[in-house]
């Protein structure tokens, strides 16, 4: 028989066993952790770097493209500056027509890059050409459009185009306006633009053997690229829109991608010139990766050495100890740690769960898991946590361990649902490791946040947006408008004679009036305008549209829409209501105040003019 004196030497060995292996694993846990801080940090000291030298080859290919275009619409300024009005009517003569093709085949032949030159009349009918015939029309062209219509733009790129002469060359069209103080247009003077001067700009940068340089009109289509891919040019760049939702509105930045082209992994910097094109260079992380890649091997290898030494070192050194199992201590300790372990989980107040590591069997529940959660504890024990948590479990209890608490929407056997606050914690269970999952029901909680969040944003009785939640949405559509050049519509409306409802037939009335009116508003709008009220039975809309015309299309039948309801208030009979409406069009360079208060003023000439119509300001 073994005595007490072996069973405490057992525990001797098991302890020297233990700390001994605990010290080993702690070392090689901390070697492990440095040298991943180390090699992580390499790496971000290289991608800065590349980060920074990628940075500034954009800016400077940016600053190249800014230069050719400068030079091009120098020359189209000095082209504009000798043209006068006569020359774009009928019957110029032909001395004078002479002079002007031959003053734009001079600013053609001073700059390469420079394909053609050509003069339009307001019309849009190519009147002069420094080379080939006239007589074509530009009328068809955003950039006309564009230009004619926005007063305050002088200059407009074209789309990708070929070049007609014959050449089939990649180009963009550069537009400028002709102008007099008197005529704010009456024509075009314009040139493409070579693409390949881009070419020879990026044939000259160190890129690595898999970087990149290109450049992408706003919208990401191809103008030019190397390594050259042909198939693409004047296309749009496959998952463009996942690539413009990178670069946002930002002038200028980075960011790692895998390359829609070639699916190479790189980091790109990005700079928009002053016309909007955008410059590119990327750096593959095969080339800038390839020195950190080494060392990381050589230090792998170090770490394998030392790993190996000191393990054979602890082995040799364990191997000269006889380690015999304690099972009767073993299992005495088991034992009260089990009932230790349930005395704590029963003793909380919510559902608690204890479930196997590796499989996810449910191993104990606690007595308020069947009360909150509506499942038989019998019908839990053995089964995945799946019955509960969804198909989904290990995902949501993996991103619980890593974020410590994890709110989730759960559904019971019976149907029913509610929001659960779901906590894991690792613990050891009858000697196996396991998960002791918490649930607790936070449904009061989310409803108070849902109905705070509610409140801030609408009106409570007419379930438009609030004063303070409508400006703040008006001044993004109104700075994003300004940005993308989008036209925006303010209709400014009140309801007629509300006071005299308040007056006869009280309050209570009156707000169900404000509610069927805003409603009537709502099914004749769309989804992406905005409705706020401003003020006690004052609204203002804001929408997206083409035109003033549109815009009154809109109040109309926003007015036909109040005008129409008949109003059940109770005992009296229904009440028909009329509202007045303002309407003002966002004009270029005004601000948002000026803009509403233009909407609020033709709200009062409505007003004056008899009520329940139209006007415009």
């Amino acid at each position: 028989m073994r005595g007490v004196g072996s069973i405490s030497k057992n525990e001797g060995y098991r302890r020297i066993h233990r700390r001994t292996w605990g010290a080993f694993v702690l070392a090689h846990m901390l070697v492990v952790a440095l040298l991943s801080i180390v090699i992580q940090r390499d790496r971000q000291l290289i991608e800065a770097q590349v980060m920074r030298q990628t940075a500034e080859a954009a800016r400077l290919l940016k600053e190249k493209v800014d230069d050719i275009f400068a030079t091009v619409d120098g020359s189209l300024k000095l082209i504009v500056a000798e043209i006068r009005p006569e020359d774009l009517q009928e019957n110029v003569l032909p001395s004078r027509q002479e002079e002007i093709v031959s003053l734009l085949r001079r600013h053609k032949e001073g700059f390469k890059p420079i394909a053609n030159i050509g003069i339009t009349d307001a019309s849009g009918l190519a009147l002069y050409v420094a080379e080939g015939k006239a007589g074509f029309r530009v009328d068809d062209r955003r950039y006309y459009h564009f230009l004619r219509n926005t007063p305050s733009a002088e200059i407009s790129l074209s789309e990708f185009i070929r070049i007609r002469s014959g050449s089939n060359d990649p180009a963009i069209l550069l537009a400028r306006r002709i102008r007099t103080p008197e005529t704010p247009f009456l024509g075009l003077a314009l040139t493409p633009v070579k693409l390949a001067f881009f070419e020879e700009i990026i044939e000259k940068l160190e890129l690595g053997v898999e970087g990149v340089a290109a450049l992408y009109t706003h919208d990401l289509v191809m103008l030019g690229r190397r390594p050259a891919v042909p198939d693409n040019l004047g296309k749009p760049l496959p998952d463009r829109e996942h690539i413009l939702k990178l670069i946002g509105d930002s002038d200028k930045g980075s960011f790692k991608l895998v390359s829609p082209l070639d699916h190479i992994p790189r980091l790109f910097s990005f700079h928009r010139t002053e016309l909007g094109l955008i410059t590119v260079i990327g750096r593959s992380e095969t080339d800038y990766l390839a020195p950190w890649r080494a060392h990381i091997y050589w230090l792998a290898g170090a770490y394998l050495a030392l790993f190996v030494f000191s393990f054979v070192l602890v082995r040799r050194w364990l191997a000269a100890r006889a380690a015999e199992l304690n099972a009767i201590e073993t299992a005495l300790n088991e034992s009260e740690r089990n009932r230790q372990f349930r005395t704590l989980v029963e003793s909380l107040g919510y559902p608690l769960i204890v479930i196997d590591k590796t499989d996810f069997r449910v191993l104990h529940a606690n007595e308020d898991t069947p009360r909150s959660l509506g499942i038989d504890k019998e019908d839990l024990l053995g089964r995945s946590i799946e019955v509960l948590l969804g198909e989904d479990a290990r995902e949501k209890l993996e991103r619980t361990l890593q974020a410590q608490n994890l709110e989730v929407h759960l559904r019971r056997p019976d149907g029913s649902t509610f929001w659960g606050l779901i906590s894991v914690t690792p613990v050891e269970f009858q000697g196996q490791e396991a998960l002791m999952v918490g649930i607790i029901n936070i449904d009061e909680r989310k409803a108070r946040e849902d109905e705070l969040a509610f409140k801030a944003h609408y009106d409570p009785l007419t379930f438009a947006y609030s004063r303070g939640y409508f400006l703040e949405r008006l001044e993004a559509v109104f700075q994003h408008a300004r940005k993308h050049g989008r036209t925006l519509a303010a209709i400014a409306f009140d309801l007629d004679r509300f006071k005299s409802v308040n007056d006869l037939y009280g309050h209570a009335a009156g707000d169900t009036v404000l509610k069927d009116a805003v409603a009537a508003a709502k099914s004749v709008l769309r989804d992406a305008d905005l409705l706020g009220r401003t003020g006690g039975e004052e609204f203002v809309v804001v929408t997206h549209t083409e035109s003033l015309n549109t815009a009154c299309q809109i109040a109309e039948r926003l007015r036909a829409a109040i005008a129409a309801q008949r109003i059940e208030i109770g005992s009296s009979a229904p009440l028909q209501v009329t509202a007045s409406f303002g309407v003002a069009l966002l004009s270029p360079e005004e601000t948002l105040e000026a803009w509403l208060k233009r909407a609020d003023a033709a709200l009062y000439q409505a007003k004056r003019s008899g009520r329940n119509c139209v006007c415009t300001g």
